[in-house]
């Protein structure tokens, strides 16, 4: 701020003039006015007062006298020694109020009061040159003065009106400028961002190389981030580091572009820019106490855990009685969590909840705790946590959350009837919250495995807004209706699941269930454009199996030669396994029985190993190759020694052996028989048989 030279040089040499020529007989007066003002305009000040006041003492008659008063006036304001300014000013306003500087005069001594922190009187004297000297060569800057003296006391309204006063002249007013900006700050700072924008606009547009141009794109900047248009601000404040020229307004600029960024979850150049921050020595400490507080969040959500450990650490160490240490510990615990380092997340957690108790943030923490807990399996010590948040941090946010993990250490505790309490509390206590349909899908589980299967389908029902967790609800049904062997109800949840969002992994276990009911099922059509749209996929850990029932479908509707193609292009044994029995069965028993018998001597699944040998008999048997149908079934009857087909066995083994002419082995096979059974009939059948055998040797 700066008070205006009101005479101008040519109105004081005009007023010289008209004081030599109107007054002959007070022209030594109107010379020694005439030398002191030279003296003043050469800021010889002293000098210049000395004459100044030789016309108050020796020709107070003197017509213009009261120009004496003013410039002793000025060269005291001008000598900073306001309080002896005022009586000059003062003798104008009270003597000569009819004169034509007396505007002038309370113009200066408004400035005196203000500078000598006097605002009230100030503001008085400028109130009165707006409202009593509109025509006033004055009037303009007097309004624009009192709207910075307004607005330097926080007296926002009143400042603005102020300046609208002087926007309203227009752009002819010399103050237009200035007040047309201070109008666009009093929005910004009263928060009505939107008429400060549409202000800081109209600024840019009539002042492209304005005083106050850099200000106002910082401040339409400033008033776009806080309407939320982060792509709007970010070009501006760019501009502003890259051309401004100003550090002041470059350090800010910076500091809101790293939270544009920040919110525009652009985390990479915030993190840059908090860190130029931080490092810049123009920053204050509070600043820099911020700055590095952003970077440890930021590398936060740029999933750099370590190195955000590091600035944690150095910011506690740093600012150890910072605001914002209880977050700065809850990023830590989180950080821990993450790593599942839950002992370090549990410690940094409880420096919250013991020492930060009181803190909003002290509910998150102890939820986090009683997570860490939880998550290391430690149910009982979590059960204890969150049970204690629940009572000590009843307001806390996070309240439903500890509520519900509450329920869910009880279920794994095994605690069902105390879980499914705590899971219908939830529901009824916290209707809005997010744990609702995993309560319900809970409560589902819980029935499930007191195998109360009717109420158990009732809550998986209920899971509708939540596609993925509904889908695995579907997928829990599925379970519940297998076990009771309805495959074709389990077909139809499954053609229901596939229409909803669900995540890689149920997506493929479903299509590994409908291909695996299909094929129970029989369904070999259906089996086989389900396999078709499960290769479609294109999921690597889905395509072998649905090759698989891919080549089965296709040998099971009259397609040999493209099952076989299929078969072929897979490694697994349960595909060679299906090959070879596909040759066996379509009369190509030579290389069906190769494979079979590759199978049957490398494979390592015993169940695999067991349908090899006996699909190997079976072939050989029909084949008409007894000995190797007798080696197989041999194998079976060793390897397999609990097989409930194994009476079955025993009695192809003694016929084989007959037919072969070893009839003292046929008898003692027929003979293990007649000891493994109880039934009269086929006891008798078999004695004829060693009979017969006794009969022929």
């Amino acid at each position: 701020m700066k008070k205006y030279q009101i005479v101008c040089l040519i109105s004081i040499a005009f007023l010289i003039a008209n004081i030599t020529l109107s007054y002959p007989k007070n022209l030594k007066a109107s010379r020694v006015f005439k030398f002191g003002y030279g003296l003043y305009q050469e800021e010889l000040y002293e000098e210049a007062s000395g004459q100044f006041e030789k016309i108050i003492k020796f020709y107070p008659q003197f017509s213009k006298v009261y120009y004496a008063y003013y410039f002793l006036g000025e060269i005291n304001f001008k000598n900073e020694k306001y309080s002896e300014a005022i009586p000059f000013y003062e003798k104008i306003t009270t003597l000569y109020k009819d004169k034509e500087i007396v505007d002038d005069a309370k113009y200066s001594l408004s400035w005196c009061h203000w500078k000598l922190k006097e605002i009230k009187k100030a503001e008085e004297l400028l109130l009165d040159i707006v409202n009593s000297y509109k025509t006033s060569n004055i009037f303009e800057e007097a309004a624009n003065t009192l709207g910075e003296l307004q607005f330097e006391e926080k007296k926002l309204e009143h400042a603005l009106k102020s300046f609208n006063i002087v926007i309203n002249i227009g752009s002819k007013s010399s103050f237009y400028e200035g007040a047309l900006f201070k109008s666009g700050l009093i929005h910004y700072k009263l928060n009505k961002f939107k008429d400060a924008k549409k202000i800081f606009i109209e600024y840019l547009k009539a002042f492209k190389t304005g005083k106050y141009h850099w200000e106002c794109n910082f401040y339409l900047a400033e008033s776009l981030y806080n309407i939320g248009e982060y792509n709007k601000c970010k070009p501006i404040y760019k501009k502003i580091i890259a051309e401004s020229k100003n550090d002041k307004l470059e350090n800010f600029s910076n500091y809101s572009l790293s939270f544009c960024y920040y919110n525009l979850n652009e985390f990479e150049d915030a993190y840059k820019s908090f860190e130029s921050i931080y490092n810049s020595k123009d920053t204050s400490k509070e600043e820099k106490e911020d700055a590095l507080y952003r970077m440890a969040k930021t590398l936060y959500n740029l999933k750099d855990y370590a190195k955000s450990l590091k600035i944690i650490k150095k910011f506690i160490n740093e600012y150890p009685k910072s605001n914002s240490l209880p977050e700065i510990y809850i990023i830590a615990g989180k950080i821990y969590l993450k790593q599942k380092n839950f002992s370090r997340a549990i410690s940094n957690l409880s420096i919250v909840t013991k020492k930060y108790r009181k803190s909003n943030l002290a509910g998150e923490a102890a939820f986090l705790k009683g997570s860490a807990y939880y998550l290391s399996d430690n149910f009982k010590e979590a059960v204890n946590t969150f049970e204690a948040s629940i009572v000590k941090w009843p307001k806390s946010e996070f309240l439903p959350n500890s509520k519900y993990f509450l329920a869910e250490c009880l279920l794994n505790l095994e605690e069902y009837p105390r879980a499914l309490n705590k899971y219908h509390n939830v529901i009824k206590e916290h209707p809005k919250c997010e744990f609702i349909e995993p309560a319900y899908f809970a409560i589902g589980e819980i029935c499930k495995i007191q195998n109360n299967y009717d109420k158990a389908l009732v809550n998986f029902k209920k899971i509708k807004i939540d596609q993925i967790l509904a889908a695995e609800a579907l997928m829990k049904m599925v379970d519940i209706y297998k076990d009771k062997q309805m495959y074709t109800k389990c077909l139809e949840l499954l053609d229901e699941f596939l229409k909803k969002k669900r995540s890689a992994e149920q997506l493929e276990n479903a299509y590994n269930l409908k291909m695996e009911f299909e094929h129970h099922l029989k369904k070999y059509s259906k089996l086989l454009k389900t396999a078709k749209a499960a290769l479609a996929l294109n999921k690597k850990s889905l395509i072998n199996n649905a090759l698989y029932y891919k080549g089965y479908a296709l040998w099971k509707t009259g397609k040999v030669n493209s099952a076989i193609k299929t078969l072929k292009s897979l490694k697994e044994n349960k595909a060679k396994f299906l090959l070879g029995k596909i040759y066996c069965n379509e009369k190509m028993v030579n290389d069906g029985t190769v494979i079979l018998e590759k199978l049957a001597n490398e494979v390592e699944d015993e169940k695999l190993l067991k349908a090899s040998l006996e699909e190997l008999a079976r072939a050989y048997q029909k084949s008409g190759n007894l000995k190797k149908a007798l080696d197989s079934n041999l194998k079976l009857t060793i390897l397999f020694p609990e097989n409930n087909k194994l009476t079955e066995i025993y009695e192809k083994i003694g016929t084989f052996y007959s037919k072969l002419g070893n009839k003292k082995k046929a008898i003692k096979f027929f003979n293990k028989i007649v000891e493994r059974i109880n039934d009269p009939k086929i006891i008798e059948s078999i004695n004829k048989k060693i009979k017969t055998i006794k009969e022929s040797l």
